[in-house]
């Protein structure tokens, strides 16, 4: 699938959370859970940008379409000039203040008993560190 972001996702959690989560899960505790409900929120941006720029890369025009296909590919366009994708994509954003409410009443423990300093430090927090807006 061309334009998809898949790949990107794939090489973040291969990079990022492979070198702690043996450590992590060999530490069994009641914040895993709440670890994949973290993933869960983070993943919706992913998903709908994947999905956003799927949609887009696959508008072209062609001297062979009809009107009716080149009016709905300028209605995309549109549409996403005028804000529709900022909206999309909001809309499935994560919830920043629920990731970092578990973030603090789970998983920060959980990393910081589990972890090593430098674990601890190269795994990166942003995500779980962003305020609600």
């Amino acid at each position: 699938m061309g334009g998809s972001l898949r790949p990107v996702i794939e090489i973040i959690i291969d990079d990022v959370f492979q070198k702690v989560k043996i450590t992590l899960f060999s530490q069994p505790d009641p914040a895993a859970d709440k670890l994949i409900i973290v993933l869960e929120e983070i993943s919706k941006i992913y998903v709908s940008l994947d999905n956003e720029l799927t949609s887009f890369l696959a508008l072209s025009l062609d001297s062979n379409m009809t009107y009716d296909q080149v009016n709905e590919i300028e209605e995309d366009l549109l549409n996403i000039e005028g804000g529709e994708l900022i909206v999309r994509v909001s809309e499935a954003r994560g919830h920043c203040s629920k990731i970092n409410n578990i973030y603090n009443m789970h998983l920060q423990g959980w990393f910081g008993s589990s972890l090593s300093r430098e674990q601890n430090n190269n795994v990166p927090y942003p995500a779980m560190k962003m305020r609600s807006r």
